[in-house]
């Protein structure tokens, strides 16, 4: 009488876990690529969300609103990049400075993190200011324009926001991250 046994030979086991092995080993960097894109274009994501608020919010209720870098969602810093987070505000006195009793905070956003680096040029390096017509102004009146580029900290290709004279946001892919 014979019986028929069915299940794997140890040599196709051992063949199916090499394959599997060589296969994960090409896949997890590609994987890692991905995750770091997802990163970038998230921490872009948050600040376009800041910025359509901050802009709708200053058009509807005709005030000033202001974005500025914070370590602590309290005070605005002056050094560092966008990546230690920042706080909206509506900026009543004009100053670009959260002031606790007499402004209205309208959003807290965390330290970003996960190696991303955000760093806003000239014009947008410590503070965005939209006024109720929906452009963006400097304190002392100008219009203020400019990118902010987001990178991996490991370098690579980034993502880059530029701001229009008209207050409106572009998003594009940045290949200068170093």
């Amino acid at each position: 009488m014979k019986i028929n046994q069915r299940g794997f030979s140890l040599i196709e086991l051992m063949m199916t876990l090499a394959l599997m092995s060589i296969l994960l080993v090409l896949g997890i960097p590609s994987f890692q690529a991905v995750v770091k894109a997802n990163r970038l274009i998230a921490a872009n994501n948050d600040m376009i969300g800041s910025l359509n608020l901050s802009r709708s919010y200053a058009i509807k209720e005709n005030i000033r609103v202001t974005l500025c870098k914070s370590q602590d969602g309290v005070a605005c810093a002056d050094a560092g990049g966008w990546d230690q987070g920042w706080i909206v505000f509506t900026d009543q006195n004009n100053n670009a400075a959260y002031d606790v009793g007499g402004e209205r905070l309208l959003l807290i956003q965390a330290q970003l993190g996960g190696g991303v680096a955000m760093v806003g040029d000239t014009q947008l390096e410590k503070y965005i200011s939209y006024v109720p017509r929906g452009n963006t102004q400097l304190t002392s009146g100008a219009i203020q324009t400019g990118a902010i580029v987001t990178c991996d900290q490991g370098g690579g290709v980034g993502r880059r926001l530029r701001i229009a004279p008209t207050g409106r946001v572009q998003a594009a892919k940045e290949t200068g991250c170093s």
